[in-house]
């Protein structure tokens, strides 16, 4: 067996086993892969693809998936040399239920494993139209993020991540514009031109929105919050169909606080989740 790293290069071998929207993401700073294939006839045995967190210490497994013991043990040797190279200290994972084979070496890579939900909430646009009762339709201050220029929408995005909103992705302050639906994602501005939010939403390459980042300025915080999350719901009614799948992204405590009081209903779906290591 040969370890190799998952790149832009090789990927068309991999894209009938790997999650299309994980794929999309290989060659994006602070996402890696590696994959284990057969020495001679270079069949696919082991993968995973993972994102870093926070300063680096962190990261998340995005995709996994192992044929056999012995692949996935080689796949996590190689991933342990590489996680201390990189300073990774702790690994989350996030599997859907019933994937015996991962679990299996999950457990024998040391992860503690539980049954829980998805920590990433999965939505239709149709059930997310419950949330335009909350605010009045035509509520000013809020356009999509299209009417600002390259500069201005770079100027947004660093204050709003300075601002202390902590990076989803740690690439995220370098994404051009374009990699937001630039429809449906959203923009604050006050009467004296002052942008005082951004929520931003990529269309992945399945076709689902994901939320990538909210933010809001005190101290109109919630006015603001809600009345972005209306005008982005609204523009996505007019552009997709109700059962399109929205990703809130729920890492972080504020995400996770905002989904809970405005979808106290809602929960993730049915997976293992794990972790392996601690930060100290």
């Amino acid at each position: 067996m040969v370890v190799r790293e998952i790149s832009t290069d090789g990927l068309e071998g991999l894209r009938e086993i790997m999650d299309p929207d994980v794929a999309e993401n290989i060659g994006r700073e602070g996402f890696k892969g590696l994959g284990v294939f057969d020495r001679y006839t270079a069949e696919f045995l082991a993968g995973m693809v993972w994102e870093f967190f926070e300063d680096g210490e962190e990261a998340r497994i995005e995709w996994l998936k192992s044929l056999s013991p012995a692949a996935g043990e080689l796949l996590f040797e190689e991933y342990a040399g590489a996680a201390a190279g990189d300073g990774i200290l702790r690994t989350g994972v996030e599997i859907p239920l019933g994937d015996q084979a991962v679990e299996e070496l999950l457990l024998r890579e040391n992860f503690e494993l539980e049954l829980g939900e998805s920590e990433d909430l999965y939505i239709t646009l149709g059930e997310l139209g419950v949330l335009k009762k909350k605010v009045p339709e035509g509520a000013g201050g809020v356009r999509s993020i299209d009417t600002l220029s390259s500069k201005q929408f770079e100027r947004a995005l660093k204050e709003a991540l300075k601002q202390g909103r902590k990076i989803i992705s740690p690439d995220l302050d370098r994404m051009p514009m374009y990699y937001f639906d630039k429809d449906v994602s959203s923009v604050f501005v006050d009467g004296d031109g002052e942008i005082r939010g951004l929520f931003l939403l990529h269309l992945t390459a399945s076709g689902k929105l994901k939320s990538e980042l909210i933010y809001a300025k005190k101290p109109d915080t919630g006015r603001c919050l809600l009345n972005m999350i209306d005008f982005s719901i609204r523009a996505a009614e007019k552009l997709y169909p109700e059962n399109t799948v929205v990703i809130l992204r729920r890492n972080k405590a504020d995400a996770r606080a905002l989904t809970s009081r405005l979808l106290p209903d809602a929960t993730g779906r049915d997976a293992v989740r794990g972790v392996q290591g601690a930060i100290p």
